[in-house]
């Protein structure tokens, strides 16, 4: 079994506009919240800026591009986190990081889009199980 490689965030490639000619391909599939596999698109390394100005940190990412529906633009991982020398508050939606001066920074979440994002994603699981499980009218063998 090939052994995934150290990659830190998921991008939706419908939201990401990413070049396909750009992608390395992937041979693993990668398992969702829902439970369901996809196989990635490819794989890209991409930089990333977190913060603006003097609190800006710069790092290359790799991000495994996947095409599914979803509330998120990025999903951000451990590994992502480790390489900004990144702390996570998920109580206080604050991530503290170190910034390309050395100094310490802090990106702080916003409670309401985190709370729309997560609906987004519980509808998109309802719905996706809903549309499992239903019986087309062509195949019920009779009502209650």
């Amino acid at each position: 079994m090939e052994e995934a490689p150290r990659n830190s965030v998921l991008i939706n490639v419908r939201k990401a506009h990413v070049g396909r000619e750009y992608l390395k391909p992937v041979r693993y599939p990668v398992i969702g919240f829902t439970g369901a596999s996809v196989v990635p698109e490819g794989l890209i390394s991409l930089p990333v800026r977190v913060g603006e100005d003097e609190s800006a940190r710069d790092v290359m990412t790799e991000f495994l591009v996947v095409d599914v529906p979803g509330a998120y633009n990025a999903i951000i991982g451990r590994p992502f986190i480790h390489d900004i020398q990144g702390v996570v508050s998920t109580y206080h939606l604050t991530m503290l990081y170190v910034s390309n001066d050395g100094s310490t920074s802090r990106l702080k979440g916003n409670q309401e889009m985190a709370r729309s994002c997560y609906l987004t994603t519980l509808k998109h699981q309802q719905e996706g199980s809903r549309s499992k499980t239903q019986i087309p009218p062509q195949e019920s063998k009779g009502g209650l």
